[in-house]
């Protein structure tokens, strides 16, 4: 206990309990942990696409310098089914993407991209398992990489569409009191399903972009070459 004026009677006389018990340490300890957990996670994601990128053959530093604006813009909208007329359009005018090309698989990989919704449900899952304290053995870890593996195919690229997945890995861990708190934390990180699911398009669709030019390049070498040997005969 601290106070502000050493005097009894002092108007200005405020008490400033610190409550810091081992309890409170623990949960926020917790809870910082549980942040770094998704810090962390993802970083290893931003590394993988960034591999991609490099094993594709595309300039980083030119791709991710326009991303930021496309991330806003997709937060509003908040749905990567419904963004993906603007993505055409945003990646046409600033990476110089085939129109037709984006039209043709943008819509496809807005589908069947499931990156998102893999990490979501498998960071909720470990984060009520771990964060809550639930007993887990080896062997059910396994059982819940299968059935996020199998859960996030059903699921659609919208917000709230994991949900029911979660359900299902706490009704299997005999955790059914969670799910309200399950609820509230799919609402707040539906956004993050929904901008690695964009991340994962665009860089798809970047690395394709790049073999598309790369097999044109060569056409075109081989044609030019083919017309100079016609010329010389």
């Amino acid at each position: 206990m601290f106070t502000k004026s050493d005097h009894p009677d002092s108007k200005k006389s405020r008490t400033i309990e610190l409550p810091l018990t081992a309890e409170n340490f623990e949960d926020a300890r917790a809870f910082v942990e549980q942040r770094l957990v998704i810090i962390v996670s993802l970083v290893v994601l931003c590394i993988f696409y960034t591999l991609r990128l490099i094993i594709g053959g595309v300039k980083v530093g030119p791709f991710f310098r326009h991303m930021p604006a496309l991330i806003l813009e997709n937060l509003r909208i908040n749905s990567v089914i419904d963004a993906v007329p603007f993505n055409i359009r945003f990646c046409a005018r600033n990476f110089g993407f085939n129109r037709k090309h984006l039209s043709e698989k943008l819509p496809i990989l807005a589908q069947i991209n499931l990156d998102g919704n893999c990490y979501l449900l498998i960071l909720l899952a470990l984060t009520l398992i771990f964060g809550l304290g639930i007993h887990v053995s080896w062997a059910q870890i396994v059982v819940i990489a299968i059935l996020v593996l199998f859960l996030s195919l059903g699921a659609p690229n919208q917000p709230g569409s994991i949900l029911i997945g979660v359900l299902i890995i706490l009704f299997y861990l005999d955790a059914a009191d969670l799910i309200s708190m399950a609820i509230y934390l799919e609402v707040f990180c539906g956004m993050i399903q929904n901008i690695i699911n964009v991340t994962g398009d665009i860089v798809t669709v970047a690395i394709d972009e790049r073999k598309t030019n790369n097999k044109d390049d060569r056409k075109g070498h081989n044609m030019n070459a083919a017309e100079r040997e016609r010329i010389i005969e």
